[in-house]
């Protein structure tokens, strides 16, 4: 039996956000971009993490439509992904969510739309962490209360 061999321009295990715990990590640290047809969820993963590869992962609910529309949006979004490999920051999980007319849209405007994405999802993550995510940002000032005059 011969083991499976990854190209360069697969979708390999390591490329693919897998658990359930990653997957509720990403969306309750992540930060969020909203496209037309999609909404992009993104956080970097630690430094210490063990491949420096960006990775995917994708939910797809019933709404989207049936199996096969909701294998067809997966199936695109996966391509457009890899695709993207270049442009693609390292060490960063993004999770797709489709919106409501996503099924409609042909493969290179699904590619044109997540590429839009992650431009801006890089840049978001240039800025540094949302105030929500640094300890102690939000919190309410200590001492006395102001009163309304």
């Amino acid at each position: 039996m011969t083991g499976r061999r990854e190209s360069a321009l697969g979708f390999g295990r390591e490329r693919r956000v897998r658990r359930k715990s990653e997957f509720d990590a990403t969306f309750q640290q992540g930060r969020r971009v909203t496209l037309p047809h999609f909404v992009l969820v993104f956080s970097a993963r630690p430094e210490d993490a063990s491949s420096r590869a960006s990775r995917l992962g994708l939910v797809v609910s019933r709404k989207a439509g049936n199996a096969v529309v909701r294998n067809r949006i997966k199936r695109l979004c996966r391509e457009a992904f890899r695709q993207a490999g270049d442009e693609l920051p390292a060490a960063v999980d993004f999770l797709i969510i489709p919106r409501p007319g996503a099924a409609t849209l042909a493969a290179h405007e699904v590619a044109t739309e997540l590429r839009s994405g992650v431009l801006r999802a890089k840049k978001l993550l240039a800025k540094g962490p949302p105030l929500s995510h640094v300890p102690g940002a939000l919190a309410p000032p200590k001492g006395r209360r102001e009163t309304p005059s």
